[in-house]
């Protein structure tokens, strides 16, 4: 069916079955010219976004100065509140980041936001229902059970730091100039 179609087609737009050339162009005067204004590409609309992006995260982390997630290991006790307070500052950055660069409307920061929910997703693991690095207020897991708490709180840490880690490098990707 394509090919009943499809061969009409083509011969009517110039284009021949035989595989001859097709017919000379001919010119057109000046005033028949197609218009020489520049159309934005892909990269200057992504090259004008970088700075936006940049911005956004450095504003968000500027209120952590000392943000260090290698504090939380697979080893860091389950009520340590540093972990903890590393932790939600990191999705306190990419939230507040995602916030920014959503208010803008650019769908070209699409990559950042959903690194930014990512993190923040992760980062919700932690909350409940064990108590991981003082993050909630729930009660501490029976001692048989701690072994097992601290275990699921550190795979949920790294889970965090690693989607951070696809955010900053989302951010370094669209945020900093070509």
């Amino acid at each position: 069916m394509l090919g009943i179609v499809g061969v009409p087609l083509l011969v009517s737009c110039g284009v021949e079955r035989s595989g001859a050339s097709a017919p000379p162009s001919t010119s057109r005067s000046a005033s028949t010219s197609l218009s020489t204004t520049a159309v934005p590409t892909t990269t200057t609309v992504a090259a004008a976004s970088a700075p936006e992006v940049r911005q956004a995260f450095d504003a968000a982390a500027a209120r952590y100065p000392n943000l260090d997630v290698g504090l939380c290991t697979f080893t860091t006790p389950l009520t340590d509140p540093t972990c903890g307070a590393m932790l939600a500052a990191v999705n306190d950055i990419a939230t507040t980041a995602a916030q920014t660069l959503a208010a803008q409307g650019n769908p070209l920061h699409g990559p950042v936001l959903s690194a930014a929910a990512d993190v923040g997703s992760a980062y919700a693991q932690l909350l409940d229902p064990i108590p991981c690095y003082g993050l909630s207020a729930a009660p501490p897991p029976p001692p048989p059970l701690v072994a097992e708490a601290t275990d699921l709180c550190a795979e949920g840490a790294d889970i965090t730091k690693s989607y951070w880690n696809i955010l900053r490098t989302e951010v370094s990707l669209l945020g900093d100039p070509p």
